[in-house]
């Protein structure tokens, strides 16, 4: 019996490309992943589930009797659309390696900016020799916005190395030594007492921008903003004002609109920006591969997604 053919459907670079089917295809010796270019238009209407790592949308949509997808990736926003207008599910993809590897960023970025390492980066720089006044991580508060799993697990990261810790969701959360708020009011409180906001939203129309102006006034001065999200979360120029003008501290950014971030971006040489390039959690290949293997197999016994719960994306809400 010849084996399943399973589109991958992806923007990666070829090479990267060629891993990921090689790497799926040794996991999954019955299945035959093979790249959505080497695919004709006419028969592509006859998969009914691929998966996919940032997909172009147009190529995306030419599958058009997709039952679900696959993501490679935790962050599915772009999915959400083509998903609506086609009628397929959506799974992102929940690993426990790429949540520890968030967990370990946001504790590591966080610890950069409460011992102000970027003011002791320009004082090499400008051959200052200087002690800093520091407050000690107790008396740091670090507040979370989203305590989904990924905002969770970073919360107790970040409690188990001393750091006061508060969080901010749609819906009420109870995280044991996590103060946590909700709804608009929870939001503007959240601001009022962090020194350090991160941001692990998903991206939907409600947060759009949702880090903008109003939200950065109720900051204390001197704060710092880390965003682990997406880049749409965040209003750009009104980020960028409220650094000239020292309302903020720092800012640590790992995400944006466009990426690569373009060469002429006032990010890149801000001296008060932290520019990753999309690396705060990145996807494993080995244990990622492993969990897709997982999400298909147990789709085809159950004949549906009971058992994949936790991966399953809500389209009406947007994650």
């Amino acid at each position: 019996m010849s084996a399943q053919n399973i589109p991958f459907i992806s923007q990666y670079k070829p090479e990267k490309q060629k891993f990921w089917v090689e790497r799926l295809n040794k996991v999954m010796p019955d299945k035959n992943f093979i790249l959505a270019e080497k695919i004709d238009i006419k028969s592509r209407s006859n998969y009914q589930y691929a998966v996919v790592a940032n997909p172009a949308i147009d190529e995306l949509k030419t599958f058009s009797n997709l039952q679900w997808v696959q993501s490679l990736w935790a962050g599915v926003e772009n999915l959400i659309q083509p998903a609506r207008e086609l009628g397929f599910n959506i799974l992102r993809l929940v690993d426990p390696q790429l949540s520890n590897t968030m967990t370990e960023s946001v504790l590591a970025w966080s610890l950069y900016l409460q011992k102000k390492m970027p003011s002791y980066l320009k004082q090499q720089s400008d051959k200052v020799w200087n002690e800093l006044e520091i407050s000690s991580v107790a008396d740091t508060t670090v507040g979370i916005l989203g305590l989904g799993q990924l905002g969770e697990n970073s919360a107790n990261r970040l409690l188990a190395n001393g750091f006061n810790v508060m969080g901010w969701s749609r819906s009420p959360k109870n995280i044991p030594g996590v103060i946590s708020y909700s709804g608009d009011s929870g939001f503007i409180e959240l601001a009022k007492q962090s020194d350090i906001v991160v941001v692990l939203l998903p991206l939907t129309a409600d947060t759009h921008q949702i880090i903008n102006a109003k939200f950065i006034a109720n900051l204390p001065d001197g704060a710092s903003i880390i965003n682990f999200a997406r880049g749409a979360i965040v209003n750009d120029t009104d980020l960028i004002e409220a650094l000239d003008e020292g309302k903020l501290y720092q800012a640590v950014l790992d995400t944006f609109i466009e990426e690569p971030l373009p060469q002429q971006n006032l990010y890149w040489t801000h001296e008060k920006v932290t520019l990753l390039p999309h690396i705060a959690a990145s996807t494993n290949p080995q244990t990622a591969a492993i969990i897709v293997a997982n999400n298909m197999k147990s789709i085809e016994e159950n004949g549906g997604f009971s058992g994949v719960a936790e991966a399953l994306i809500d389209l009406k809400k947007g994650y």
